[in-house]
């Protein structure tokens, strides 16, 4: 018998039962209690059920965002020191570029056998060392060939860590990004300014370069270098 039909049979009992009217009333409380508890308990076990699913489902995510924290950390490890390698190798190669002081050999004064020593030894196609063997004046010469295979290397140098930079921007904090890209952009305009037109004084330009990545770049160094050393925590290994 369903419960809608225990009810109105009990309805009736309460109805026309007379004297037995206490004892249908105690029977009705008692079924509709136990109707009630047993819905109720059912309503419960579901709620227990969705609240553990729900609970297993934020634990998944909270695990998964931990794992992607991490993960993004030990990539963080792994960037910051190349990033900072790279940095270093770019400046030199660009300080070394445009650096005033640096000197060429004398090639006017020098023989044809010590020439043709000299020239075996750099990385040169053998067009371009003709064009030296036949200059009237072989140390200029000499002097822009050099220069200009050192531009490429240098350039080759800014541009792996710019690209680096690039590919990695992900796994570095906005600061440090945003510190990197400064110099980034200061190497990569400086190597553009020397390639200019034939006429313009070479140790004016050279100069003028060599200073601007050295004031430019003194003070981002070191807030690069203090933070890399922060985000690294090398101050938990003293």
């Amino acid at each position: 018998m369903s419960t809608d039909k225990i009810f109105s049979f009990l309805g009736q009992v309460i109805i026309f039962g007379g004297g037995s009217v206490g004892v249908a009333y105690l029977v009705f409380t008692y079924l509709g209690k136990k109707w009630i508890d047993n819905k109720f308990e059912k309503r419960l076990t579901k709620f227990d059920h969705e609240l553990n699913l729900q609970i297993e489902q934020y634990k998944f995510e909270i695990n998964s965002l931990f794992n992607r924290i991490s993960k993004i950390h030990e990539k963080e490890f792994e960037v910051l020191p190349t990033m900072w390698l790279k940095l270093v190798e770019a400046m030199g190669k660009v300080s070394q570029l445009t650096d005033p002081s640096q000197q060429y050999p004398e090639l006017n004064k020098m023989s044809k056998a010590e020439i043709e020593e000299l020239l075996s030894e750099i990385n040169l196609y053998d067009s371009q060392k003709d064009k030296i063997r036949n200059a009237k004046d072989k140390t200029k010469n000499y002097t822009k060939s050099i220069f200009l295979l050192n531009l490429v290397e240098a350039n080759t140098f800014v541009y792996d860590f710019h690209n680096y930079l690039i590919f990695n921007k992900i796994f570095l904090s906005h600061d440090l990004f945003e510190k990197f890209s400064q110099i980034d952009l200061l190497l990569r305009n400086s190597l553009m300014e020397l390639e200019i037109p034939e006429g313009t004084e070479d140790d004016i330009r050279l100069l003028e370069t060599f200073s601007k990545i050295t004031d430019g770049s003194k003070e981002l160094i070191k807030e690069i270098e203090y933070q890399i050393q922060k985000r690294l925590h090398y101050s938990d290994t003293d």
